[in-house]
């Protein structure tokens, strides 16, 4: 997206196995670094925001910078898995 909120460039990420959070950064080259989900482990594990990728703004190419699970393994054995949380649901005090 420029200045203007015009989009100049769109990037697949769901080829690469990533959907996409909405948490990101560029780094000093200009790529995108993304929180994002596996869908792969969404789909096995129930496991979402799992992932740290880059978008290499020049190529489009995607890879993935952290996987969590490795990163933390002690902490994924007391994960709860996929959030199930929505801005809609009423609360009560």
């Amino acid at each position: 997206m420029n200045r203007l909120g015009e989009v100049v460039a769109t990037y697949n990420t769901y080829d690469a196995d990533y959907e996409l959070h909405h948490d990101f950064l560029l780094d000093s080259n200009g790529n995108i670094i993304a929180l994002a989900t596996s869908l792969t482990a969404k789909k096995e594990d129930k496991y979402v925001e799992d992932r740290i990728i880059k978008i290499s703004t020049a190529t489009g190419q995607v890879s993935e910078l952290v996987n969590f699970k490795d990163l933390l393994p002690d902490l994924y054995q007391k994960a709860t898995g996929l959030d199930q949380s929505t801005n809609n649901k009423a609360t009560t005090m």
